[in-house]
């Protein structure tokens, strides 16, 4: 299939030339497209009859900007993960790159302190009031694991995603159910 190139009197999807009277919405030129295989299917011998009546048109949407617009909408809705993508390299990088604890216990006087506050709060002495969270070295070999296994992964992702969208955008000319 083509890309349609916004109706502006070149190929279309079916390979002819694109004119506003043969521009039709998505559901009209499938059925078309439909009726005249169908017809050829039937009538065999007939084809030259057929190719030379019956001409189902082209799709296409003939605002180029509107489908600038869409694709731009579509790319913006999909930053917000692209940037989720280079805020894990960037910790993947910038973590130093040795093998160190990410979890350590608090010291009696923080437990103390933590504690004063639950019994204030009504909160009971969990596993998480006892140990504090923070971001520590993370050794080579598992840099490289989660770089293959979830970064690049992810990044691809997004990447197709994108590239699929935008090509969906440009070759449909109206919202198909």
């Amino acid at each position: 299939m083509n890309l349609c190139n916004f109706g502006d009197g070149s190929r279309g999807p079916l390979g002819t030339e694109v004119t506003p009277e043969r521009t039709y919405s998505w559901d009209q030129w499938i059925t078309r497209v439909f009726v005249k295989d169908s017809l050829k299917a039937l009538f065999p011998h007939r084809l030259a009859e057929i190719e030379a009546a019956i001409d189902p048109g082209e799709y296409a949407l003939e605002s180029r900007w509107a489908r600038v617009i869409c694709c731009f909408i579509f790319i913006i809705a999909t930053m917000g993960e692209f940037l989720l993508t280079i805020n894990m390299g960037k910790l993947l990088y910038m973590v130093p790159t040795k093998d160190e604890s990410w979890l350590t216990a608090q010291s009696d006087e923080a437990e103390a302190t933590q504690r004063h506050e639950d019994d204030a709060d009504g909160g009971g002495d969990t596993w998480h009031d006892k140990v504090k969270i923070r971001v520590a070295g993370i050794p080579r070999l598992w840099k490289i694991f989660y770089c293959l296994f979830l970064l690049l992964p992810k990044a691809l992702l997004w990447y197709l995603c994108c590239r699929i969208g935008v090509d969906f955008l440009m070759e449909t000319s109206t919202i198909s159910d």
